[in-house]
């Protein structure tokens, strides 16, 4: 039995840039606008096909990086409504967060970035009940201790 790679999406998506992707994707790590995913959703509706996504949170709130902003606890509640939204789409799905932690000398330094990325995750989770919203996407190959 042949087992083959899953590809992933990383980096910026422009949806002008969309009809470009190359087919072989599973999953896009950057969703950053709804507008994206409705996009991406007619995309794969043309295509008669799924994909996977995970939304692209800005938790650190630094205006050099993309995605929802999630800097405070009352930007990532009404940010639920939206994932919500996102979810319902027939053509993509929605399977977790993403999400880009300041540059930090030391790895341990972008711990609290994680911690809470992951809570946000586990919290969409439990309010929304998508079971299948778990995966997460975060920081770089810096960010790994050595």
């Amino acid at each position: 039995m042949d087992i083959l790679p899953l590809w992933h999406m990383i980096g910026h998506l422009q949806s002008r840039k969309i009809k470009m992707m190359h087919p072989s994707f599973s999953c896009i790590h950057s969703v950053d606008s709804f507008e994206l995913a409705q996009k991406l959703n007619h995309f794969y509706e043309e295509k008669n096909a799924k994909i996977d996504v995970l939304i692209e949170v800005n938790i650190s709130g630094e205006e050099s990086k993309y995605g929802f902003d999630g800097s405070s606890v009352q930007k990532r509640e009404s940010l639920i409504s939206t994932i919500e939204a996102i979810c319902s789409f027939s053509h993509i799905k929605a399977i977790g967060l993403m999400t880009m932690p300041p540059y930090a000398d030391q790895p341990t330094q972008n711990e609290a970035c994680y911690n809470l990325c992951r809570e946000y995750c586990e919290k969409i989770q439990n309010v929304t009940g998508l079971s299948d919203f778990k995966q997460l996407s975060m920081g770089t190959s810096a960010d790994f201790e050595t």
